[in-house]
């Protein structure tokens, strides 16, 4: 596996930053929620936190602070390619299709089934009835 150690991006995103002017002509960007977001080739990384940036009377950066609040790492992987298995009409594979249809042909055969079975049944207790007539006379 080759892990690629050059960023592609870096994104800096200040949410309500706020500008003030010290005593001493510097000036001071404080942004309560920032996030970082630095892309490489396999992997991103977003970071979010506190930024408080001091610059000088000639916008040079004196002092860069970062408290971090949060930390993700997102890493893509590179997992085996399954094989796409063909649609049909409406676009669902062939083993769901196949599947529903034996659904419906359990679903018509278990009408049928109960129906038989309720004849039968019928007919049982019409002989028993008729046994326990005859046994009675």
């Amino acid at each position: 596996m080759s892990v690629a150690l050059y960023t592609l991006s870096e994104r800096l995103l200040l949410e309500n930053p706020c500008e003030f002017l010290l005593y001493s002509g510097n000036i001071v960007l404080d942004c309560p929620r920032t996030i970082i977001m630095t892309i490489f080739p396999d992997s991103h990384v977003q970071t979010e936190g506190h930024l408080r940036v001091t610059f000088s009377q000639t916008k040079q950066i004196l002092c860069w602070e970062f408290s971090t609040r949060r930390h993700e790492e997102y890493v893509k992987l590179d997992l085996p390619k399954q094989p796409q298995p063909a649609a049909d009409d409406l676009g669902f594979p062939p083993a769901f299709s196949s599947y529903i249809k034996m659904a419906e042909a359990i679903s018509r055969l278990r009408k049928n089934i109960i129906s038989a079975t309720d004849e039968l049944a019928n007919q049982k207790s019409g002989r028993l009835n008729n046994q326990s007539q005859g046994r009675r006379s």
